[in-house]
């Protein structure tokens, strides 16, 4: 099959089976592309989470002039083909390209978290020592080693100083950019 012939179209599938439809589609001997992200919950970086970078949306390789699509739409986990105008919408190749070299070879793309010191303003929950667990919002650094919070009681409110260790980092999600 001529290679000119072949371009990316967009499907949407039912609610949450964006991984089935895409099994499905590649039983049926389709080209099927579903970025996934993979991000990690807690700090340890012990418990990920996969999820499609577009919830709903996969892709797919065809051939207008050689391929079937009516399997396609009928296949477990697909609703139909986005259109446009009755036609099914064509995705630049280079919007494909640029996804697929954000992730692996199973398509997953991983997301990266980086550490940084808190913000003035942004809420903190102290992680260690006597206060752990509590609620506040950072005011500032007040040594390399220590940090001062505003504590919120039921009653009042409280200006303390406790060391930096007892809040740590803030992990951030890094954004995925395309090329």
């Amino acid at each position: 099959m001529n290679n000119s012939q072949m371009h990316w179209y967009l499907i949407y599938t039912k609610p949450n089976q964006e991984i089935i439809a895409k099994k499905n589609l590649e039983n049926q001997k389709y080209n099927a592309f579903l970025p996934i992200i993979r991000s990690y919950i807690h700090v340890s970086q012990a418990k990920k989470t996969d999820q499609p970078m577009f919830p709903r949306y996969l892709f797919i390789e065809l051939s207008i002039e050689n391929d079937h699509w009516l399997p396609v739409k009928s296949t477990k986990g697909v609703s139909h083909f986005i259109n446009f105008d009755n036609k099914p919408i064509k995705v630049p190749n280079t919007v494909i390209e640029s996804l697929k070299a954000l992730c692996d070879v199973e398509g997953i793309c991983f997301q990266k978290s980086i550490e940084r010191d808190y913000y003035k303003g942004e809420k903190v929950i102290i992680d260690e020592g006597l206060l752990k667990g509590i609620e506040g919002i950072f005011l500032s650094k007040s040594s390399q080693k220590r940090v001062r919070l505003l504590l919120k009681t039921l009653s009042h409110s409280l200006i303390t100083d406790i060391p930096a260790i007892d809040i740590g980092k803030k992990t951030v999600v890094d954004r995925i950019k395309l090329k």
